[in-house]
């Protein structure tokens, strides 16, 4: 049995970011986390670039990826498992440090294989993820800070975390083997239990509603490759 174990960290920091100016305003944006299409209609356009900005955000970003990996050999068997831990922060002109629009903090993937022949093979990946930030958002008039807002900014800018996702893929290819070439048939299924992945919630604005959103649930395909 072959194994191998590895560590590797990492570690960003970033400086002279643009941020607002504007106290209780656009002081909150960072660019860098924010992004020129962000909210748009809901801050007036703020978060485009229609306002002045200095360069005086800063942020980091660091974390550490674990990976054991069974590598295929004499046994027919062979697997990855990674963890990931990961932590990214932004601070604006106002002071006050928010987590990076991305920042997910735990990250695992597990996955592997059975080759019991030259002419099959089992294989299986399992992921789970945790949450990123996001807004909270509120139906117009039902904002309890800004009524005539869907939004507390930059009150609760980035304060709401998503659940965790997870899916597992399985996958099975037959093999043909020829003298000059291989043809492989698959099957392929992705997210096999249908889970509904959650993504950011957004405001519907021509039913004054919020709108909750998943990710594409089960994913089966089937499919032929040649090789010569």
């Amino acid at each position: 049995m072959t194994c191998v174990f590895s560590v590797e960290t990492y570690y960003k920091k970033y400086d002279d970011l643009p941020t607002g100016v504007v106290p209780g305003v656009t002081d909150y944006i960072v660019i860098s986390n924010t992004g020129t299409n962000y909210g748009g209609s809901r801050e007036n356009f703020q978060s485009f670039g229609y306002f002045d900005m200095v360069s005086q955000g800063y942020g980091h970003s660091y974390g550490a990826e674990f990976l054991l990996q069974k590598k295929f050999s004499q046994t027919p068997f062979y697997g990855l498992a990674s963890l990931t831990l990961n932590k990214s922060e932004y601070t604006a002109k106002n002071g006050i440090t928010y987590f990076g629009q991305y920042d997910q903090r735990i990250i695992l993937n597990l996955s592997g294989g059975y080759k019991p022949s030259n002419k099959w093979e089992f294989t299986a990946k399992l992921r789970y993820f945790s949450g990123v930030p996001y807004t909270p958002l509120y139906i117009k008039g039902k904002n309890p800070k800004n009524p005539a807002t869907i939004e507390n900014l930059p009150e609760e800018y980035l304060s709401a975390r998503l659940d965790p996702g997870h899916h597992l893929d399985l996958r099975i290819d037959r093999y043909f083997n020829f003298s000059y070439s291989t043809i492989t048939v698959y099957l392929d299924v992705q997210n096999v239990y249908n889970y509904q992945i959650p993504l950011r919630p957004d405001y519907n604005f021509w039913t004054n509603s919020i709108d909750s959103y998943s990710g594409i649930g089960i994913l089966p395909s089937i499919g032929f490759s040649w090789e010569f």
